[in-house]
């Protein structure tokens, strides 16, 4: 069951945006679209109020996995200033190039900015920002955190869910797959894989 949250932060510039965060999507754990402001609200007469209106047409978008949440998630906890250094998360597909960044900020105001941009091969580009006050981090971290504990565990304490999985493998099964290995307590070697179904 998909579920999906939208933050609006219009200014009286112009320059604000809307972000929406949706789950369980095709092919990755979280989507985010940001979508720029396109007018200012407004009192026509004195005392009817037009509200701020957002252009759909230039949306950025793009779908994380795990370990892109949890980028994000180093970020929220203090760990890490700006995903990667600075140079944020790519997602490369044929004819499309879609970039993320997350950093936190003091001035002017504490927060974090988020930035999410889509460039096509025709050579159309969206880039659009969203500024995220304490208390809107603190929820988006607690939904990340949430996200990445379900796809551990499918609730009966087998870690088996969608995309990613974690499982005992042999150690010749642990060579041949990509990913990390260690050796655990027991001798069993643990292969961190990436299958999909």
């Amino acid at each position: 069951m998909s579920k999906e949250i939208t933050l609006y932060r219009p200014n009286g510039k112009g320059t604000g945006a809307k972000a929406r965060f949706a789950t369980e999507t095709d092919g990755g754990l979280l989507s985010i679209e940001l979508t720029p402001q396109k007018t200012v609200a407004q009192l026509s007469d004195g005392t009817t109020r037009s509200f701020p209106t957002f252009d759909i047409t230039k949306k950025s978008s793009i779908t994380l996995q795990a370990l892109d949440l949890a980028e994000m998630l180093m970020v929220l906890r203090g760990e890490r200033e700006s995903i990667a250094d600075g140079k944020g998360v790519y997602v490369i597909k044929p004819g499309e190039t879609r970039w993320l960044q997350f950093r936190h900020v003091i001035e002017p105001t504490c927060g974090y900015i988020l930035t999410v941009a889509t460039s096509f091969a025709d050579g159309i580009d969206y880039r659009n920002s969203i500024f995220l006050g304490m208390s809107e981090a603190l929820f988006l971290s607690l939904a990340i955190e949430g996200l990445l504990k379900s796809q551990l565990t499918d609730g009966s304490g087998d870690a088996d869910h969608r995309q990613n999985r974690f499982r005992y493998a042999t150690k010749d099964e642990a060579f041949k797959a990509w990913g990390g290995s260690a050796l655990d307590a027991a001798g069993q070697v643990f292969t961190w894989m990436y299958e999909t179904e």
